[in-house]
């Protein structure tokens, strides 16, 4: 994470600039950044013993590449609605149809917190504050 915390266009919040790696037990990493690494803009990067991923938000692209290619890349082109496009249809799926596939409180709530929680415990210790909940949007 970059030392320097960027405040939002948004008052009274900020945002996080750098780059974080999730490294998981099963030798898969994830990693998030902020920044153009070799060139590259910022993207999302995910990686496994079977699979490679590269995910290009603003080319609305996304390379990969895995063994049961060969480990040749390839590429596939997707359209990424914005939220707004999104919500009428979970809304319909809800009322009138009773189900959804989006996930539990509890679900996100467990997938969340720890990431919260660590840009929490980043923002207290570079602004040597105790911060109590996370300034972002």
């Amino acid at each position: 994470m970059d030392k320097e915390i960027i405040k939002s266009k948004r008052e009274g919040y900020v945002e996080f600039t750098g780059t974080l790696t999730a490294s998981f037990v099963n030798g898969s990493k994830l990693i998030l950044s902020s920044r153009k690494i070799n060139n590259i803009p910022p993207n999302i990067y995910l990686s496994s013993k079977d699979v490679q991923l590269i995910i290009e938000e603003g080319s609305k692209c996304v390379q990969f590449k895995s063994n049961t290619t060969g480990w040749k890349w390839d590429k596939i082109i997707f359209e990424m609605p914005f939220q707004s496009q999104l919500t009428a249809g979970i809304a319909e799926n809800i009322l009138l149809k009773g189900f959804t596939y989006l996930t539990t409180y509890e679900q996100s709530m467990n997938l969340h917190l720890p990431f919260i929680t660590s840009l929490i415990d980043y923002l207290s210790m570079q602004t040597k504050k105790k911060i109590e909940s996370c300034p972002i949007t």
